[in-house]
């Protein structure tokens, strides 16, 4: 398996993976649209790039699943590879506006990074799974990024983050 961003027909960059089980065909994960990536300052060629090389090192290292959580304070997206584990530095994908998505202390933003995966996998109730029925203070949505290159029904799960 190995991620790349290319450029669509429509100019837009996206992230897609190969695999020679798929005949080296890609598949899309990820497309960097402008309001997404303008949160940092980045375009959307440049966070195509360094998420599709984040993706590579991190799957080679067994990351199964992209998550959310926080790294030093700030929101952020990230690989684990298992539910419910806690963002690492080094599992970094990329980083949130905290103004927007809130910080770790409490403050700020009032969007929900599990919404941002959401709307970035179009997530729904066909496609999520295991909403967790204990309530717990650190919930995050995981998304299988296999599963969404393959196309399947369940991918996601919304389960409480381990400390």
């Amino acid at each position: 398996m190995r991620f790349q961003c290319q450029t669509l027909s429509n100019g837009v960059p996206a992230t897609v993976a190969t695999s020679p089980q798929w005949q080296n065909q890609p598949r899309q994960l990820i497309r960097w649209l402008e309001p997404l990536a303008r949160e940092a300052g980045y375009t959307p060629l440049r966070r195509c790039r360094e998420v599709s090389n984040r993706l590579n090192k991190q799957f080679s290292k067994g990351g199964q699943y992209i998550g959310h959580g926080y790294i030093n304070g700030n929101p952020a997206i990230c690989t684990t590879n298992k539910e419910g584990a806690k963002c690492r530095k080094e599992q970094l994908l990329w980083t949130l506006n905290g103004n927007i998505y809130g910080f770790e202390n409490g403050s700020g933003g009032k969007e929900s990074p599990s919404q941002l995966l959401d709307d970035l996998f179009a997530l729904q109730d066909r496609n999520v799974s295991g909403r967790p029925l204990k309530q717990c203070g650190n919930k995050s949505t995981f998304v299988k990024i296999m599963a969404v290159l393959r196309g399947e029904e369940k991918v996601a799960r919304e389960v409480c983050v381990s400390q």
